[in-house]
């Protein structure tokens, strides 16, 4: 896998957990999901209400705040009151008949607070089965809430609005800062990675490392613009691998490659690849040229050589083998360093392996500066000719 690949991978990595922790720290904490229109007290069933009630009514006996219970049961409407506190009052009678009479003190010091009509106390009675005891402490028990011996009577009083916490004020800036510091941990990580699997950050375009050759032609420095090794190995089905060239500047010329040649793959699996194409994309031309790479078998076969394609020149697949490709204005040269044949007959038909350096120069007799002139055959399409 070349390092452009590692590198996209790596950035698709990176974009998957910053989403997603971006999207938990949303649905958790600064917008989290709630159970729209939850389960009110009056939806409950009856035994959940009745219970609920009776435990209002005990908190009442500890902190005689009935601003506050009659908040609880704000949910419910008068008559339904009277019924489920008399419901209460009928549950706990038998069992403990000071709760009971704390829960029709507590309907008492209620009515009061709310103003109760008599028909909304008669029909909550009717519908609660009250007793008559209940029935009497809510008809004439109204005018005082009795206390115990020594406790002043407690006067209603309106809660304050409480002061927001620590949480609530600063809660939401505190989320946005951690969250921040956990994207850079985690583009920190993935940049580690990448660099580790990266040997170094290199600039977009560097030297290669290979002597500089004299064009014996014009006697020219040649430098070379890159170099490339690949390697093919058996069960690699859609090997496929390119590199752009360019100048110092970042400038595009063109690219180079090599890959299985089209045809000359078997149907089995893994495919038994018999010849591979070496190939090179000249900006300047807008054309590739290519060379197959062949077999023994397939390069002494007339049948194979008869499939290639007229204007490329195969060449026979021997390690050390030297070979060029040429363009306008960019040039290869090649060498076979490795040749592998597999095992299966007929004998060197395919490949087990094979490896290729390839290094791209440019022609020295090309100047690529300005406007390039375009090839004979697109100058009648009326093209305007690319710049560099």
């Amino acid at each position: 896998m070349d390092n452009s690949r590692i590198q996209t991978i790596g950035i698709g990595v990176l974009v998957f957990v910053v989403g997603l922790v971006i999207g938990l720290t949303y649905a958790w904490r600064i917008n989290p999901s709630t159970y729209a229109g939850g389960a009110y007290p009056p939806e409950w069933n009856n035994r959940f209400q009745e219970i609920y009630v009776e435990s209002i009514a005990e908190s009442y006996t500890v902190n005689h705040d009935i601003v506050e219970a009659s908040a609880r049961l704000g949910a419910f409407n008068n008559v339904e009151k009277v019924r489920l506190l008399a419901i209460a009052n009928n549950h706990v009678g038998s069992i403990d008949p000071g709760r009971a009479d704390a829960i029709a003190q507590f309907a008492v010091a209620l009515r009061v607070q709310e103003g109760w009509t008599d028909d909304e106390v008669i029909a909550g009675l009717s519908t609660g089965n009250a007793s008559s005891g209940f029935s009497d402490v809510l008809g004439f028990g109204i005018e005082t809430e009795p206390t115990e011996p020594g406790v002043e009577p407690v006067v209603p009083v309106e809660p304050g609005e409480a002061s927001p916490s620590f949480w609530q004020r600063w809660g939401k800036v505190i989320t946005y800062i951690a969250l921040f510091f956990v994207l850079v941990i985690i583009a920190a990580v993935v940049l580690l990675v990448l660099s580790r699997i990266r040997p170094k950050h290199q600039p977009r375009w560097k030297k290669p490392d290979v002597e500089e050759e004299i064009d014996e032609e014009t006697g020219v420095e040649l430098t070379p613009l890159r170099q490339w090794s690949g390697t093919y190995t058996l069960g690699s089905d859609y090997y496929d691998e390119s590199f752009a060239l360019e100048t110092e500047e970042g400038d595009f010329l063109g690219e180079a490659g090599m890959g299985i040649l089209d045809d000359f793959s078997s149907g089995s699996s893994p495919k038994r690849v018999l010849a591979m194409d070496v190939w090179i994309f000249d900006k300047t031309d807008v054309k590739t040229i290519s060379t197959p790479v062949m077999s023994e078998f397939t390069y002494n076969d007339e049948l194979f050589r008869e499939k290639i394609n007229p204007e490329s020149t195969p060449i026979l697949a021997q390690e050390g083998f030297e070979f060029e490709v040429k363009a306008s204005a960019l040039f290869m040269k090649g060498t076979i360093d490795e040749v592998v044949y597999g095992e299966e007959a007929p004998p060197n038909s395919y490949f087990e392996s094979i490896k290729v350096t390839l290094t791209a120069y440019l022609n020295p007799t090309v100047d690529i500066s300005g406007t390039m002139d375009l090839p004979d055959h697109m100058k009648s399409a009326n093209v305007t000719p690319p710049e560099i």
